[in-house]
Formats: C-alpha cells, sequence, structure tokens
C-alpha cells in the first residue's frame, strides 16, 4: 500500500554503493502502487554484497536483495617471478604471476594475456603454452622451465584489451647444469 517508510541500507565498507541522496542508507516512502525506486551507484570496490530492507508500519517486514559491483575495464598489468635463475633444462623455483586490475585496484578475470620469450639462445618453456586468460583473481600464473642454453633473458608479457602496452620480466638466468 502507500505512505509506508521503506529504509534501504547498503554496507557501509567494502562493495557497496550510494543512494540518490549520497549515503549508503535511505528512507523512502511507497506509492500509490506500494512501491519506492531510487538510484543507486555502485562504488569503486568489486564483489557481491546485501542491501537490507526495513518496512515501517503493520508487522515492520524485513528482508534484503543481492547486488555485484564488477571491475572495471582492466587498466594496470604487474608480473612477479623475475630476478631468479635455475640450471638448464630445470623448472625455475618461483612461478611467473601476472596480475590485471582495473583502474581501482580491482583484480579483472577473463583477459588473455600473452607471453613472449627468446626465440634462440637462452630462453625456456611456459606450463600450458604462451597465452593465458586471467582467473577470478586476476592472474595468470606459469612455470617456467629453462631450455638447454645458458643464458640471462627477460620475457615480454601484454595483456589484450587496453593494458598497459607491455611489461617485462626478468632477468631470468639459465645457469649451466
Amino acid at each position: 500500500g502507500a505512505g509506508y517508510n521503506v529504509t534501504l541500507t547498503a554496507p557501509s565498507s567494502g562493495a557497496s554503493g550510494v543512494f540518490s541522496n549520497n549515503a549508503a542508507t535511505i528512507t523512502l516512502t511507497t506509492n500509490a502502487f506500494g512501491q519506492v525506486s531510487n538510484n543507486f551507484i555502485a562504488n569503486t570496490v568489486a564483489g557481491s554484497y546485501g542491501v537490507g530492507v526495513q518496512v515501517s508500519g503493520g508487522s515492520n517486514p524485513t528482508g534484503s536483495f543481492s547486488l555485484t559491483n564488477l571491475a572495471a575495464a582492466p587498466a594496470n598489468i604487474t608480473v612477479s617471478g623475475g630476478g631468479q635463475s635455475t640450471q638448464v633444462n630445470t623448472a625455475f623455483g618461483n612461478q611467473i604471476v601476472v596480475t590485471v586490475t582495473d583502474q581501482y585496484g580491482n583484480p579483472v578475470p577473463g583477459v588473455t594475456v600473452v607471453f613472449f620469450l627468446p626465440t634462440a639462445g637462452a630462453s625456456g618453456t611456459l606450463s600450458g603454452g604462451i597465452t593465458g586468460v586471467t582467473n577470478a583473481a586476476g592472474q595468470v600464473v606459469k612455470t617456467l622451465t629453462a631450455n638447454t642454453v645458458a643464458g640471462t633473458y627477460n620475457i615480454g608479457v601484454v595483456a589484450v584489451g587496453g593494458v598497459n602496452p607491455s611489461v617485462w620480466v626478468g632477468p631470468l638466468t639459465n645457469t649451466p647444469g
């Protein structure tokens, strides 16, 4: 019915947002159809959360509904796993980890990452090949195995879809066996 007050409450931190009053809580009055509506703007934190609903009058029913803030477009790429060495024809001790995030630091899943290894001289092979797709944590994780040539090299990494042009992981050194 009309004239009931409905209070909507989103979380005050983490994944959330604000209503038209620029706050995480707002109280609205139902219209002739018993409905309320309001604009809601997601904040910059990706994740799922619940919005509480409290109706005044009668038995004061309560409830909630779920919302999810998705990560924005990929904007940054970082790589760890450089600065290590291993014997030729052996896997490196630390994996190569590429992380893709949006402009707010949220991990971005589903981004294709391409690795560029030297085609001659000291190099290696990556578990699962030279491409990967970021997981829910925005990461592609690869194990690098040195080839049979001793020497130092870098690996180029590119994330497809508007991210920094490329980053490098290195130096990586294949030591004699």
